[in-house]
């Protein structure tokens, strides 16, 4: 018995379907994404005594969709990560922003919260061979380093964890008083992980989540704001 030809509707349909996944294989070749998470561990001593913050960050990579001019975009998920130093010093905050002496725009991706794993694993990206394949090879970071204190993101102290106007800068920063001498870093560690990006900062900060916030400067030139402690990408 010959077979029924298929109708014209159900051939568009089928050519429209192959269509779809065709395009849809070219955007994820072209266009892949890759997610690094990472446990960042900072040590220091005060006053002869080892205190240390560790945190989970994670940054979603994928290349731009361009035409002249092409990049890497790099999303952050993380919270800004807290070392105690004991009740008469306060808080040491990890920021989410590069370091404030940055001398150029190279050195300045070096210690931001989004690039610091690919440089300190050996992926540069400047002038990579080409952005989509960069993206893919940034899947096969994996394991520890160990970074120096410049090679690490900002860092601020908080007396008062409710007074977000009133810090010291850990190193160079516009801004900022003098409230003695600072901790003495020890050692740093950053390792690759598959843990979920850390949570829970709103509980402590509650001026994050306050309908008033402190008044913080309107921009990182200028002081502290609140993107330096909690940074949400879906």
């Amino acid at each position: 018995m010959p077979r029924k030809k298929l109708g014209c509707l159900p051939t568009v349909m089928l050519s429209l379907i192959a269509i779809i996944a065709a395009i849809a294989g070219w955007f994820y070749w072209s266009f892949p994404e890759t997610i690094l998470r990472y446990r960042l561990t900072a040590e220091f001593r005060v006053n002869g005594k080892l205190v240390s913050g560790s945190g989970v960050w994670q940054v979603k990579y994928q290349p731009t969709i361009c035409s002249d001019h092409c990049t890497t975009q790099a999303k952050l998920t993380a919270e800004a990560i807290p070392i105690e130093l004991g009740a008469k010093r306060g808080t040491l905050w990890i920021l989410l922003r590069q370091r404030n002496d940055s001398q150029d725009y190279q050195f300045e991706l070096k210690t931001k919260p989004e690039w610091i794993v690919p440089y300190l694993f050996g992926h540069s990206p400047f002038s990579p061979p080409s952005f989509p394949k960069y993206v893919r090879g940034l899947r096969q970071i994996h394991g520890t380093v160990h970074p120096t204190l410049s090679q690490l993101p900002q860092m601020v102290i908080l007396p008062n964890d409710e007074l977000p106007t009133k810090y010291q800068w850990v190193g160079a920063g516009p801004g900022g008083v003098d409230l003695g001498p600072l901790p003495e870093f020890v050692s740093a560690t950053i390792s690759i992980t598959d843990e979920p990006p850390s949570i829970g900062i709103r509980k402590r900060l509650t001026w994050l989540d306050a309908e008033y916030r402190p008044i913080l400067a309107y921009a990182e030139s200028t002081g502290l704001v609140v993107r330096d402690f909690e940074e949400k990408h879906p």
